[in-house]
């Protein structure tokens, strides 16, 4: 797996931890992770 696709499996990861765990504070996260662009 290339690193993003890990990344993007931990996101989702911590996202349903977060619904599941019912905090107090809601927390709205970006449907996608942003993305690092190498411009150089």
């Amino acid at each position: 797996m290339a690193w993003e696709e890990w990344d993007d499996f931990a996101y989702q990861l911590a996202v349903h931890a977060y619904d599941l765990a019912e905090c107090r504070t809601p927390r709205r996260f970006p449907a996608a992770l942003p993305r690092y662009v190498d411009r150089g």
